[in-house]
């Protein structure tokens, strides 16, 4: 995403319900030894997993099917996330602390020929130069680019941006287009072809945006779309989008965004009935089926489509929590505290479609130890890892079932999935 991810209430309730959401989400020094530098010697990868140790600026490259530790490299700061690119060749590094992303090449590269492409295997290796601005947080994907949002800080007068990358332009290093605000702010932005939708805030606000604009893409830079008047969010935080449709979670509804050519209209959904203090920060997008799914922060799923809530029921009792959750093209995953992991289809109403048990004793994890998940489109694949016992599952999604269980001999912080979806062809 994020997003997941992501009404009108007083402002002292917003900016509380700002802090959580937010606690929610060398120079280009190669440390790679791989002695991986052609295609023509080895049998072809196609998909790798990147991942973090706790607590470290250390990261380790494995190939996902053979189980093979290929390097490992060194940032300059210990991460706060790790992100795909959109074609998957790409990792980048958040590091928001330290106003900088880093960029892992995987080595996986996919080289289009007119209506074909032809796969290729280097050596995997962390570029010399990373992206720089201030507190990078929020990354939003759409099938051919991504925003990068960089919040900005009011206390050092540096004002909020997002960065529109390609798959190109992350390998340069660069940006394709770039949109600076006049604040600070925690915000996101959704690109839908031409089209980008961010909020902005009133200057004595929280951190938090308060409404929803459009902007236009004239090359390398944006215009307000002034036919688009500004809509209402309070306490803005995530967003998603389907094919057409553009969402923001507000405090007390969610606001959706149609776009159909030229036009742009919109509407306000009101939250499910909540509990004081509950709403929803997280958004995700399901284009295939043109359906929102909405996360609460007391972890309550609920589908949106046609401007109707769908609640997920995965709770047996109401103060539960998932231990994980990750979302892909197809599916939500959700890991119990029973640790279970169960798989709802996104086609199919979001119905369950399988449940295993992945562990004979729930994982008691340390401060700041997190289960995570990653998804291997190429081979329907999930990787979970545990910290605990410092291990990944790897699971096949089409057979439900637990195919291997891998020793890391290191405590897992972060996971990405890095390859890609398209086939050799062969003349």
């Amino acid at each position: 995403m994020l997003s997941l991810s992501h009404r009108q209430a007083p402002r002292l309730a917003a900016l509380s319900l700002s802090v959580l959401l937010l606690l929610g989400c060398q120079e280009g020094e190669n440390n790679a030894t791989s002695n991986e530098d052609s295609d023509h010697h080895h049998s072809m990868i196609t998909s790798r997993l990147l991942i973090s140790e706790h607590n470290s600026q250390t990261l380790h490259l494995f190939d996902s099917q053979a189980w093979r530790q290929r390097t490992q490299f060194t940032l300059q700061q210990t991460p706060s996330g790790l992100k795909t690119s959109p074609k998957g060749r790409y990792a980048l590094a958040l590091q928001r602390n330290f106003d900088q992303v880093e960029v892992i090449d995987s080595g996986i590269v996919a080289e289009q020929h007119g209506d074909h492409y032809h796969l290729h295997n280097h050596s995997p290796r962390l570029l010399s130069e990373r992206y720089q601005g201030v507190k990078p947080t929020h990354y939003d994907v759409t099938q051919d680019q991504v925003a990068l949002f960089f919040d900005g800080d009011n206390a050092t007068s540096a004002n909020a941006q997002f960065r529109v990358l390609d798959e190109q332009s992350i390998g340069q290093v660069s940006s394709v287009a770039i949109h600076s605000f006049d604040h600070a702010q925690h915000g996101t932005a959704q690109l839908l072809r031409d089209f980008a939708f961010t909020g902005i805030k009133d200057q004595s606000t929280t951190s938090l945006p308060d409404k929803v604009i459009a902007l236009k893409r004239h090359g390398d830079h944006f215009h307000r779309v002034q036919s688009f008047t500004a809509q209402d969010c309070p306490a803005l935080h995530g967003s998603a989008q389907t094919a057409n449709l553009v969402a923001f979670a507000c405090l007390e509804h969610v606001l959706v965004v149609n776009v159909q050519g030229e036009t742009i209209t919109s509407q306000s959904i009101n939250n499910p009935t909540f509990n004081n203090g509950t709403r929803f920060g997280t958004l995700f997008g399901y284009p295939a089926n043109d359906t929102l799914l909405a996360v609460a922060n007391n972890q309550q799923f609920f589908s949106l489509k046609n401007g109707h809530f769908q609640e997920i029921d995965w709770k047996t009792e109401q103060t539960q929590r998932t231990l994980a959750y990750l979302t892909t093209e197809e599916y939500l995953f959700i890991v119990t505290p029973q640790a279970r992991l169960i798989a709802y289809h996104a086609a199919d109403n979001f119905a369950q479609q399988f449940s295993l048990s992945l562990w004979d004793n729930v994982p008691t994890l340390a401060e700041g130890q997190r289960i995570q998940m990653a998804f291997d489109p190429r081979n329907q694949q999930l990787f979970i890892t545990n910290p605990a016992d410092q291990t990944v599952l790897q699971l096949s999604v089409t057979e439900p079932r637990i195919v291997q269980r891998h020793q890391l001999g290191f405590i897992p912080q972060f996971i990405t999935w890095l390859g890609t979806t398209e086939h050799e062809h062969h003349h």
